[in-house]
C-alpha cells in the first residue's frame, strides 16, 4: 500500500485532464500509487529492469475509477489558484452533480 495526499492527487488528476484523460482524484491516486511502488519497492531492490520489456518500456495498468466533474468544486478547495483557472460560471455550481437519475 502507498500513500499519496488528496492535494496530490488532484493536482495530478488535473494533469491527466489537461492531456485528454478525464478522470478523478481517485483514479490519479491509483497512477502515483503505482508510481510510488516503483520508486520505493522496485527501484530501491534494483529489481524494475526486469519488468522492462524488449523496447525498455514498463508496461502497466492502473484503473480509472472516477470522473473529475463530481470533485470540481473540491479542486478549488484543495488546490491553490496557481494550479486553477479562474471561475467564470459560476451558476453551474448550483448543478447536481449526482443527478444519476436523468433519461
Amino acid at each position: 500500500m502507498e500513500e499519496v495526499t488528496s492535494p496530490e492527487a488532484f493536482k495530478h488528476s488535473l494533469d491527466l485532464c489537461r492531456n485528454g484523460l478525464l478522470v478523478g482524484p481517485s483514479s490519479r491516486m491509483a497512477l502515483l500509487g503505482l508510481y510510488k511502488f516503483f520508486d520505493r519497492t522496485m527501484k530501491e531492490k534494483g529489481t524494475l529492469n526486469h519488468l522492462r520489456n524488449e523496447d525498455g518500456d514498463i508496461p502497466c495498468v492502473f484503473l480509472c475509477c472516477d470522473g473529475p466533474f463530481q470533485f470540481i468544486r473540491e479542486y478549488y478547495e484543495k488546490l491553490n489558484d496557481s494550479h486553477l483557472l479562474p471561475i467564470r460560471n459560476s451558476e453551474l455550481f448550483d448543478v447536481d452533480p449526482y443527478a444519476y437519475n436523468l433519461r
